[in-house]
């Protein structure tokens, strides 16, 4: 090639550059406006850098464009991808999904979370409560040791399994939705999204399921779980390309595809009431599955601006609360849960007559006061394997 070509390409591209800039300090002129006012300079600075990167004219076709260049080179390892502190590594798994990295917890944490949960069950079981420690899987198969490329920081299994033994050692009841799984051959890759960390409705239709079968022959629980925990008693719309993942909108649409995305709702009969406590405010909803549990704005088909996943109940929130109408019983079940609890909840509320959810990535009030007050049959605990020690805080 030569140096005039050379030249005439690299004007090109700086001229395009040159055009991305102005669309980009057009987009951040507005953005910064109410952002900066009472700011210090650290924080001024940390606040342009991510209004640059938000608003970058064409950041999307960027990052697609990246994601197709790292799939053609075969990068499996994107070290550093996005701007999240703690999931910064995207990774191909060898089953072409992809993840991010999920670095080790030491013995000193996985113990100081056993310890919390065991004076957590102590005092539960003082006021006539049940714990039920619910370990709930990330899209990493142990059994399967060929899915994982070398270099690949993934330690969720190993950390679950260090917090189980110490629970189990404590006789504290564990429900490892990870064995059920392995029982019954379910393939992780069918479960889980491309291009999310999170698993499937199907997934949580199903793992509602087990956690009421242990509800109904272990806790008195009368659930009729043949009825609400068959998927043929359930309408399943599917929506084919629609969804890009929290992982996929870091790499783009090109680098792992794009995920279809079911809603599946009861063919039997459903009344609910619903209350939320959002960043937006209090929710408050009444009606049938398909009008409570599904927040039908996040079902448009939008890539990169909207969460997909969150069309079930809407996302997270600090306290939800769903109340079964027609309940088969008086039984009241309080979740702790993280975002996996999106597609389990709404199908774990059919098999008690309240269910309320916190989530203590959220929720500063005390809990114990809450406990008190709400007073549930049983408490469950359910956390994928990527948790933090935060979560298992319990104002004791």
């Amino acid at each position: 090639m030569s140096k005039l070509s050379n030249k005439v390409i690299s004007y090109i591209f700086l001229f395009i550059i040159c055009i991305c800039g102005i669309g980009t300090i057009k987009n951040c002129s507005s953005d910064l406006k109410n952002k900066l006012s009472n700011k210090d300079l650290k924080e001024s600075i940390d606040i342009i850098e991510t209004s640059i990167q938000d608003n970058f004219n064409g950041r999307n076709s960027w990052i697609n464009i990246n994601g197709l260049f790292q799939k053609v080179v075969g990068t499996t390892i994107l070290y550093n991808s996005g701007d999240l502190i703690v999931y910064n590594d995207i990774i191909k798994l060898n089953n072409e999904q992809i993840i991010y990295s999920m670095e080790y917890r030491d013995n000193n944490e996985i113990n100081k979370i056993s310890r919390n949960i065991e004076k957590f069950e102590k005092y539960l079981k003082s006021k006539s409560i049940n714990l039920i420690y619910t370990q709930l899987p990330c899209k990493i198969d142990e059994t399967d040791k060929y899915n994982t490329p070398i270099g690949a920081h993934l330690y969720a299994n190993d950390n679950s399994n260090r917090l189980i033994k110490n629970l189990e050692e404590k006789n504290i009841s564990v429900l490892d939705i990870r064995k059920i799984l392995h029982e019954k051959n379910i393939n992780y890759k069918k479960i889980f999204f491309n291009t999310d960390h999170h698993w499937k409705p199907e997934a949580g239709l199903a793992s509602a399921g087990f956690i009421s079968d242990i509800l109904r022959k272990e806790y008195g629980f009368e659930i009729n779980t043949a009825k609400y925990y068959n998927i043929s008693n359930y309408n399943i719309k599917e929506y084919k390309n629609w969804f890009l993942g929290s992982l996929g909108k870091r790499v783009g649409t090109l680098y792992a595809g794009v995920d279809d995305f079911n809603v599946i709702t009861p063919k039997f009969n459903t009344n609910f009431y619903f209350y939320a406590d959002t960043s937006n405010g209090k929710k408050y909803k009444n009606g049938d599955f398909a009008n409570v549990m599904l927040e039908k704005a996040n079902l448009k088909k939008d890539y990169f601006n909207i969460s997909t996943y969150s069309t079930y109940i809407g996302g997270d929130y600090k306290e939800n609360i769903i109340k079964n109408n027609i309940s088969d019983n008086n039984k009241k079940i309080l979740l702790l849960r993280d975002s996996f609890s999106c597609v389990m909840a709404p199908y774990l509320a059919l098999g008690c007559k309240e269910l309320r959810t916190i989530d203590l990535r959220y929720y500063k009030e005390n809990l114990i006061d809450y406990i008190n007050k709400y007073n549930p049959n049983v408490v469950i605990i359910a956390y994928s394997e990527n948790f933090w020690s935060e979560w298992f805080d319990f104002d004791l």
